[in-house]
């Protein structure tokens, strides 16, 4: 791991633009909606800074982008489950929420160390 001098400093924008491609990795090739693209930077968006994520992004990226890659599988299942052909803001609310529940992390991010405080 790279010290603290050295490390590249990350941007709320770069968290962001990484979430974006991320939740893109998940959906594979089905449309989404800019409203979709927009309500997972809504609910994204206050993570990041009460986490202050860009600030820990380099020990967090993997985890939380893993995450991130799931709530747009889950997206495309609820999509499909509808007989649309399109992601729509409802479909990312939902995904979101369970992966929250499924994977028993509050804010999608923290890892099971920080959760159980083994």
């Amino acid at each position: 791991m790279a010290s603290k001098e050295t490390r590249k400093r990350y941007s709320k924008q770069d968290v962001l633009n990484q979430t974006l491609v991320a939740f893109g990795q998940g959906t594979g090739c089905v449309r989404v909606s800019s409203g979709a693209c927009r309500e997972l930077v809504g609910l994204m968006t206050p993570i990041i800074e009460a986490r202050n994520l860009a600030g820990d992004w380099e020990d967090i990226a993997v985890q939380m982008l893993e995450r991130i890659r799931t709530i747009g599988r889950v997206a495309v299942n609820l999509m499909l489950d509808e007989g649309r052909v399109y992601i729509e803001e409802k479909d990312v609310a939902v995904a979101f929420r369970r992966v929250q529940l499924g994977s028993k992390t509050g804010d999608c991010f923290r890892d099971s160390e920080e959760r159980t405080g083994d």
